[in-house]
């Protein structure tokens, strides 16, 4: 991840995914970037490398989607339990 330009409170970085590199605008702070890219790195290596770019892609964003819903569901569950 490399800062490639600014643009008001945006900056650019470089996202580098599957060999291929992207230009993403942000206006995250370096350490949640970083934190974030490094995320959706480790979810994206664990997609079979024989399938296409748009299928690992598609099967990472699915692996994400997977583990929000499970943390929601175990934020309310926390919730509950704090309040009863």
């Amino acid at each position: 991840m490399i800062k490639v330009g600014m643009d008001e409170d945006k900056r650019t970085v470089e996202l580098n995914l599957g060999g291929r590199h992207y230009n993403i605008k942000t206006s995250l702070d370096d350490e949640t970037t970083r934190r974030v890219v490094e995320i959706l790195q480790e979810a994206f290596s664990q997609t079979s490398n024989r399938l296409g770019q748009e299928e690992r892609f598609l099967l990472t964003s699915l692996h994400l989607a997977y583990n929000m819903v499970f943390l929601e569901r175990r934020l309310q569950d926390a919730l509950k339990d704090t309040e009863g």
